[in-house]
């Protein structure tokens, strides 16, 4: 199990070692803070379709999508930091 705690006040999260969170925190620091949670989760599940890895099963899947929301999250929380305010 991996362990993940929030430098932003968020709750932690805690996730399986096959979920690839590297990939996932190198995917998410490419998204604008301002990307739905819909369009989140539909960049994992292509990502998982496009994939020729056999490890991907319906529950794999949808920690790495809860993982992805997480890290979105964060990244939401430490925009909000610097410039002060959501958008």
């Amino acid at each position: 199990m991996q362990t993940r705690k929030s430098q932003w006040g968020n709750k932690g999260i805690r996730v399986s070692d096959a979920c690839p969170t590297k990939a996932i925190d190198w995917k998410m620091g490419k998204v604008s803070v301002n990307t739905s949670d819909v369009e989140i989760g539909n960049m994992i599940r292509t990502g998982v379709r496009d994939s020729k890895d056999g490890r991907w099963t319906p529950a794999l899947t949808k920690e790495a999508i809860r993982y992805a929301l997480w890290v979105h999250e964060e990244n939401r929380a430490e925009y909000d930091a610097v410039v002060g305010a959501r958008i």
